[in-house]
C-alpha cells in the first residue's frame, strides 16, 4: 500500500470538512466558491515532515483556513481522497477531544 511522506516542513492533511455551499454559479454553468470570505476547514493530518514540531501528531485533527493565495493549488488527489499540502504555520489550530458530551 502508498503513503504520502512529505518532505521537511510540509504537514499533508486529509480534508474532511469542505463545504461549498458558498458561491455561485456562472452564466458558463461553473460553480464559483466565495473567495472573498475566508472560511475555515477541518483536517485529519496524514504525514508530518521531519522539520515539524511537536504540537501535530499524525492522525490529529486540525483547523486550517483553505481560500488563501496559492492555497487551492496545493491540494491533489491520492487514493480517492483529497489531501492538501501546508506548511505548519497555516495551521489554526488542533482539536481536542476532551471526553465531554
Amino acid at each position: 500500500m502508498a503513503t504520502i511522506r512529505p518532505i521537511k516542513h510540509k504537514v499533508i492533511v486529509e480534508i474532511i470538512d469542505e463545504n461549498s455551499s458558498e458561491g455561485e454559479w456562472s452564466s458558463g454553468g461553473i460553480w464559483m466558491p466565495n473567495i472573498t470570505k475566508t472560511r475555515n476547514f477541518r483536517g485529519i493530518v496524514k504525514g508530518i515532515g521531519d522539520d515539524i514540531s511537536l504540537d501535530i501528531k499524525q492522525n490529529d485533527t486540525v483547523i486550517f483556513s483553505m481560500y488563501e493565495e496559492g492555497r487551492q493549488e496545493k491540494t491533489f488527489s491520492f487514493d480517492g481522497k483529497k489531501f492538501l499540502a501546508l506548511n505548519e504555520p497555516d495551521i489554526i489550530a488542533v482539536i481536542e477531544d476532551d471526553g465531554r458530551i
